[in-house]
Formats: C-alpha cells, sequence, structure tokens
C-alpha cells in the first residue's frame, strides 16, 4: 500500500471536506438571500399554526416549531402582516379568553391561568384595554348562546 497510498486517501478526504466546506456555504448564502415567497410561506405557516392551536403559544415554540431564530420570524411576521408577532400572539389570547367566558361556565380565574397569565389582574388590565369591559362585566353582561339567539329571534 505505501507511500502514494496515503497520499491518494489525504487527497480524498481533503476533497470530500472542501465539498462540505463549499455546500455548507452555499447553505449560508441562499439563508442570506432567501426568496421572499419563501418568506410569505413561513409567515403564512406560522399564523396558521397560532390560529389553529388550541394550547396556549410562545415565541419560542414559534421559533422551535418552525426552526428559526425568534427575532427572523419577529422581523418578518411584523413586514407580512403590519403587527409585531408578540402583538399579534397577545391579541389572540385576548380573543380566546373572550370566547372561553362565552362558551363556557369557567371563572374569571380559571381562564386566565389557562391562558397563561400569572397574575388575574394582568389578565383584566388587558381584556379591558382591549375590549372595554373587564372580564368579569364582560362575563356578567354577555348572554348565554341560547338566550342571545332568542332574544334575537332566531328560534
Amino acid at each position: 500500500k505505501g507511500v502514494f497510498f496515503e497520499k491518494k486517501v489525504e487527497a480524498i478526504i481533503m476533497d470530500i471536506l472542501i465539498s462540505i466546506f463549499r455546500e455548507i456555504t452555499d447553505i449560508k448564502t441562499e439563508k442570506r438571500t432567501e426568496d421572499p415567497l419563501r418568506k410569505d410561506v413561513i409567515i403564512y405557516n406560522v399564523v396558521n399554526y397560532i390560529n389553529s392551536s388550541n394550547k396556549l403559544i410562545t415565541l419560542k415554540d414559534i421559533s422551535t416549531k418552525f426552526f428559526y431564530d425568534y427575532n427572523y420570524i419577529s422581523r418578518n411576521f411584523k413586514q407580512f402582516m403590519g403587527v409585531g408577532l408578540r402583538d399579534y400572539l397577545y391579541d389572540i389570547r385576548l380573543d380566546k379568553a373572550k370566547h372561553l367566558l362565552d362558551s363556557t361556565d369557567k371563572s374569571v380565574t380559571e381562564i386566565s391561568k389557562l391562558l397563561g397569565y400569572s397574575c388575574i389582574h394582568s389578565f383584566s388590565r388587558s381584556f379591558k384595554n382591549k375590549f372595554g369591559l373587564s372580564p368579569q362585566s364582560y362575563k356578567e353582561n354577555t348572554l348565554p348562546n341560547d338566550a342571545t339567539d332568542a332574544h334575537q329571534g332566531k328560534i
């Protein structure tokens, strides 16, 4: 096998390493010059994931699920949606709270905890800022679905 065999093996290994390095460099270059259409697809998938989930979604969940840095997703989300990702998640969470207040007999405290609020006061303040009523007032002033339908003449 001799000296030439070892040199040939070294040359083959060096070629393989150079090819791998070039592939890695090409992948990094592709990410830097990413197609805007691909960004649209990523943001569409993020929105779909958030809207179809039955659990509380965090920024970390999104970053982990889509294998992108939070800052990258957030920047592109704002660019395409016109609202920041954090604000979008905040609005979705409050919309879910409103739905739970309408459709369940859970207490405001239970809903607050279910949606990941550590403090009911923070939840109440956020809810009131968005909907103009405290969650308790909203729950008390909202008629059950059957009563609402009867009131509007739908039954």
